[in-house]
């Protein structure tokens, strides 16, 4: 592939290795312990450190008194994840449920202009945030134990919104449900990655963690951009998908062609270090989920690929190393991927899930009843977007409804409860 470009900024050249004004890379293993037990989580404690979050958030970033009632502007856009679910409306500002904020939407501090939001974090592990504001730049909080936030720090936690550092022009962030990184693609189609890279995930040619943004080698015309644990993917103009990072599973789609040894981890031939072709050139959105991907292609039809679990709803549970179509095929005009599943938005606003179901996650009523082929979501016919993570999932809807079901430990579906299993879809209480 043609070599990138700096992308219209002053960040480091990830074609050298990094240094300690801002990023921590090593590709030999005895640089491992840079990176803990990152495979594991992040900073020492495990599930102790969501109660440092919590702390830290309590009093700092959210708005105790953003509870009298409904906002008057209108939801816009919902992410969920396995610990919370926030709301951006129409005025730029954000309100999120769960882990920190309480079981309904309660409205985070500071954010006034934002135009996007994204989640990412793990089991065990409080998650970190991330918006892109108005003006094309990024602010993260929360868990940065491998500098995921993207401020130039790592092992710590960041209670407020903090802005990436030399990050502009950003058109689209994204962050996985269950790693510990961070991507943004800028106008100009270049991708960049910061966080932990044990996988090969930043997709710049070294493992380690990057506490500021590097550029994602070879990639300058991305149009679309999805990560999931252990790497991403991105839609090239003209429909071409890549893929970079663990290759395990059939996760990159190109066929599971031998590839790098996984840096730190005893996996040869298991990784990417840089973007790879899958086997999709029509592609016009894609979705990564923790071992699968998929693409609406132009014909509206879907295809996925990947570790099968409980299926890619294809029918079936083979793992997929070259995209394969869901049974019907499945028709969409929206895409999101789970820990091992996915839901997709028909065009006539019907929501239809596929994979495992431990926690209701297929909305069909019938929890714990993993399915292969897609299976209707209940009472929802005017979904205009879907956003499934891990176990969650919320649909946005006409009128700027959003009604969510599937797991909900940390209150983060947002309708007043802590019901772990949600197997139907309930409405968000304001």
């Amino acid at each position: 592939m043609e070599p990138s470009g700096d992308g219209g900024t002053n960040l480091p050249d990830a074609t050298s290795p990094l240094d300690d004004a801002g990023v921590i890379v090593d590709a030999h293993p005895e640089a491992a312990s840079e990176l803990d037990a990152s495979a594991d989580g992040g900073l020492d404690g495990g599930a102790d450190a969501i109660s440092i979050v919590d702390a830290s958030l309590d009093g700092a970033d959210v708005d105790a008194d953003a509870d009298a009632g409904p906002p008057p502007e209108t939801v816009v856009d919902v992410v969920t994840s396995r610990m919370r679910t926030c709301f951006l409306m129409s005025t730029g500002r954000l309100f999120c449920a769960g882990s920190g904020f309480g079981t309904t939407p309660t409205l985070v501090a500071g954010v006034t202009d934002a135009v996007e939001v994204a989640i990412g974090g793990r089991e065990g592990l409080a998650a970190h945030t991330c918006i892109r504001r108005k003006g094309g730049t990024v602010d993260c909080w929360g868990y940065n134990s491998h500098g995921q936030v993207g401020d130039g720090t790592a092992n710590n936690v960041r209670a407020t919104p903090a802005p990436v550092t030399g990050l502009n022009d950003v058109v689209q962030i994204a962050l996985p449900d269950d790693d510990m990184f961070t991507c943004a693609r800028k106008s100009d189609g270049t991708v960049w990655c910061w966080g932990v890279s044990n996988y090969a995930q930043l997709g710049i040619g070294w493992g380690g963690y990057a506490k500021v943004p590097f550029q994602v080698r070879g990639l300058t015309d991305a149009v679309d951009l999805a990560v999931g644990f252990g790497g991403g993917c991105a839609i090239r103009n003209g429909g071409q998908v890549v893929c970079w990072g663990l290759a395990e599973g059939g996760r990159l789609g190109d066929g599971f062609l031998p590839h790098d040894d996984c840096p730190y981890l005893a996996l040869p031939n298991r990784c990417s270090f840089y973007p790879v072709p899958a086997n999709i050139s029509d592609a016009v959105a894609i979705a990564r989920g923790g071992t699968s991907g998929y693409v609406i292609r132009a014909d509206g039809t879907v295809w996925g690929w990947g570790w099968g679990v409980a299926g890619l709803g294809t029918g079936s549970t083979a793992t997929g190393i070259v995209p394969i179509a869901t049974l019907g095929p499945v028709v969409a005009t929206k895409i999101s991927a789970g820990a091992h599943g996915a839901c997709a938005v028909r065009p006539n606003g019907t929501v239809t899930c596929w994979g495992i179901d431990p926690s209701g996650q297929l909305g069909n009523g019938s929890p714990a009843t993993d399915s292969t082929s897609p299976v209707d979501v209940l009472g929802i016919a005017d979904a205009t977007n879907i956003t499934h993570r891990s176990a969650s999932v919320c649909a946005l809807r006409g009128g700027s409804k959003v009604s969510c079901w599937g797991r909900n430990e940390y209150g983060n579906l947002a309708n007043g409860a802590t019901a772990n299993i949600t197997p139907s879809p309930v409405d968000v209480v304001w």
